[in-house]
């Protein structure tokens, strides 16, 4: 239940976020890159996954998250 919450506040922060920057700095790449970490942690749940293949997949979609982050961090303040 408490992935699913987290999921939740992060679908829904991704969502006013990314698209909002996107507009700033106009680099989509950004955004998309953004959005697939999300996806693949939405993946992770609705697939299941548990053990191994959840740290790998898990790992994975909060990478892109962590990275489209600091790159959107990154842009905005280089303005």
């Amino acid at each position: 239940m408490l992935h699913l919450v987290l999921l939740a506040l992060a679908v829904l922060i991704a969502l006013v976020s990314f698209p909002a920057a996107c507009r700033q700095h106009r680099r989509p790449a950004v955004m998309i890159a953004g959005f697939s970490g999300v996806s693949i942690l939405m993946l992770a749940v609705a697939l299941g996954l548990e053990g191994h293949w959840e740290l790998v997949v898990s790992t994975i979609g909060a990478s892109l998250l962590v990275a489209a982050h600091w790159a959107n961090r990154r842009l905005l303040c280089s303005d």
